[in-house]
């Protein structure tokens, strides 16, 4: 297995218990519990992860209960970004060593780089790993990575795949390099618009919660159920703009929560939902999904 080109990709949580400490036991109950979505990919200690919230020893933990819970079912890739490079060199070399597909690296964050300097660091991370890279061009860094960059880092083999957090940009990526790389959007709302666009999935954190339904946005795409995928994906947009409308992930763990998954709370400073957001996220998370039963009963319109 590599990285997976097209699908759903679920940025995992990282479940903590209430001593604030990384609860691997329920790390894995969720990954096993995506196994038969239909997601394509796995990925652990991206910001979802809240990965700048742990230790490098805790970091490789979640690598290991990761894979080990996955067992070789579904493609773990593993976010290595980080502002002391000796760490995300490590980490890619664990990684490596432990059994992952592939590395998930953040356009280099905190301090200032030029759009060049962004490049060179996905030249010289693929450089000094066998593993392909999946390159976040984030809005957390300004999205530095241009067309043209983006396309040179392809045509020199240093990215793999691309989380494309420019949606302005979607559609002259794919229609450069999409023949070649996976382009997958970073917030989940523009999901059809990639597909529109030439893109091929997303790295969905709202996978999290409902997971089926993001899947079923790609598939009934796909199949050219553009109505259908049009309805799945207005239906999902309350609950995805609500699940980025607090500090992040902190409403995100608490759906995960909502649904049945571990997911605990978020490390401070990150700040936890209080009882009223939480309760307008359930009633949001009920009256999607009950939206989303409509759909597939057929009482939307849709084919």
């Amino acid at each position: 297995m590599g990285i997976p080109q097209s699908g759903i990709i679920v940025p995992l949580v990282t479940p903590f218990d209430s001593r604030y400490e990384v609860d691997l036991d329920g790390l894995q109950a969720n990954v096993e519990s995506l196994l038969a979505t239909g997601v394509t990919g796995l990925l652990c200690l991206a910001t979802t992860g809240e990965a700048q919230s742990l230790n490098l020893a805790e970091r490789k933990a979640v690598v290991d209960a990761t894979l080990e819970a996955a067992r070789d079912r579904l493609p773990v890739i593993v976010g290595v970004g980080h502002t002391d490079i000796r760490e995300t060199y490590e980490l890619a070399e664990y990684a490596a060593r432990r059994g992952a597909v592939g590395l998930f690296a953040i356009t280099p964050y905190f301090y200032r780089y030029t759009p060049e300097q962004h490049a060179a660091y996905f030249q010289k991370l693929s450089s000094r790993t066998e593993l392909p890279v999946m390159a976040y061009n984030s809005t957390y860094t300004g999205t530095p990575l241009t067309p043209d960059l983006i396309e040179r880092l392809v045509d020199s083999s240093a990215i793999a795949a691309l989380k494309e957090g420019n949606q302005l940009q979607v559609g002259e990526v794919a229609r450069r390099v999409g023949g070649r790389i996976g382009v997958f959007c970073a917030r989940d709302v523009y999901l059809l618009e990639t597909l529109a666009a030439g893109g091929h999935g997303s790295i969905a954190f709202a996978a999290n919660v409902l997971p089926e339904a993001m899947v079923e946005i790609v598939r009934a795409w796909q199949a050219g159920a553009v109505d259908k995928a049009r309805a799945l994906q207005q239906a999902m947009n309350p609950l995805i703009n609500q699940l980025v409308a607090f500090t992040y992930p902190s409403a995100i763990k608490a759906a995960t929560e909502i649904v049945g998954r571990a997911a605990g709370p978020t490390r401070e400073p990150i700040p936890a939902l209080d009882a009223q957001a939480r309760r307008s996220l359930e009633a949001t998370i009920a009256a999607v999904r009950g939206e989303l039963e409509r759909i597939a009963a057929g009482a939307a319109g849709v084919s």
